[in-house]
C-alpha cells in the first residue's frame, strides 16, 4: 500500500440558528469519520459566530488521512471543503485508472447539478403558472424531482459514507 495521503479540510457551515450551523459541521465531521479509506485523526472546532442578517457561520479543521487520490477527490466532491490543505506526501502515484474514475466523478457531480438546474426551472415555471392563475403559493408546493442520468462505476470506488 502506498503512503496515505495527510490532509486537512477546512469545513464551514453557516445558517440559522446557531445550532443547526454546530449540528452541520459535527454531521460533516461524522461522514469523514465513517469514510471508508480514510482516518481522521484530529478536529479543532472554532466557535460559531454571528455574522450579517442573523445567520450563523462556524468552522471545523479536520486532519485527515486517506488511501489514495482517488479516495481524497470523492471526500472533496461530496463535502466541499472551504480548503483543502495537503501535508503529504510530496508526490502521489495517480493510475490512469485513477484519473478516469475521478474525471467519472466529475462529470457525474456536473450532470446532478444541471439535473438539480432544471428541477429548479421546472418548479419555478409551475409555480409562477400557478400564480398567475389568481392562486397564492402554497407552502411545500414543488414539481415531482426528475431523476439525475449520471452512470454510476461497477468498481470498488471509495464512497464517503
Amino acid at each position: 500500500m502506498e503512503e496515505p495521503i495527510d490532509v486537512r479540510f477546512i469545513l464551514e457551515s453557516q445558517g440559522r440558528p446557531k445550532e443547526v450551523v454546530t449540528k452541520s459541521l459535527e454531521t460533516l465531521v461524522n461522514a469523514l469519520k465513517k469514510a471508508k479509506k480514510v482516518d481522521v485523526y484530529e478536529t479543532k472546532y472554532s466557535d460559531v459566530e454571528a455574522k450579517e442578517h442573523g445567520i450563523f457561520s462556524g468552522l471545523v479543521d479536520v486532519g485527515l488521512k486517506c488511501d489514495s487520490f482517488e479516495t481524497l477527490t470523492v471526500l472533496t466532491l461530496k463535502l466541499g471543503p472551504s480548503a483543502v490543505i495537503v501535508l503529504g506526501p510530496d508526490k502521489i502515484e495517480v493510475t490512469n485508472r485513477d484519473i478516469q474514475n475521478i474525471l467519472n466523478d466529475i462529470s457525474n457531480l456536473l450532470h446532478e447539478f444541471a439535473q438539480a438546474n432544471l428541477n429548479l426551472k421546472v418548479h419555478n415555471v409551475l409555480l409562477q403558472e400557478h400564480q398567475q392563475k389568481g392562486n397564492p403559493p402554497t407552502a411545500g408546493a414543488s414539481a415531482p424531482p426528475a431523476k439525475a442520468t449520471g452512470e454510476s462505476r461497477d468498481d470498488d470506488s471509495p464512497e464517503a459514507s
